[in-house]
């Protein structure tokens, strides 16, 4: 059975990772655990100041990110960063204020997904 990791807030992602990776290597384990991570995401004007206002602003450093804001552009760079950092999964959601559901999971889906690489 894989580990399963959820890691929301702060956190030193690249600290989290050496220690999973230090418990599998002392199980003797060769696969590497699944490490989803769910992150905000804020789109339109005044999309950073929104952010800021609930959670934070956007830092450019997943080990002090709260979420990301802007652009799909600016929010596809987020999730490369927090998948640079090990994360194996981003789950991106809205904030409670969002006003839009549905077509804040339409510009998810039709704009920043595209600009995400595999």
């Amino acid at each position: 059975m894989a580990l399963r990791l959820c890691l929301a807030g702060r956190g030193n992602q690249l600290q989290i990772q050496a220690v999973i990776d230090s418990g599998v290597a002392a199980g003797g384990r060769t696969d590497r655990p699944e490490i989803p991570v769910f992150v905000h995401a804020v789109r339109g004007e005044g999309a950073v100041q929104r952010l800021a206002a609930d959670l934070g602003g956007p830092t450019g450093d997943p080990d002090t990110e709260r979420g990301l804001a802007g652009t799909a552009a600016d929010v596809a760079a987020g999730v490369a960063r927090y998948r640079k950092a090990g994360a194996t999964s981003v789950v991106l959601r809205p904030l409670e204020d969002e006003p839009d559901i549905v077509g804040w999971m339409r510009w998810i889906g039709q704009e920043v997904v595209p600009l995400v690489e595999e």
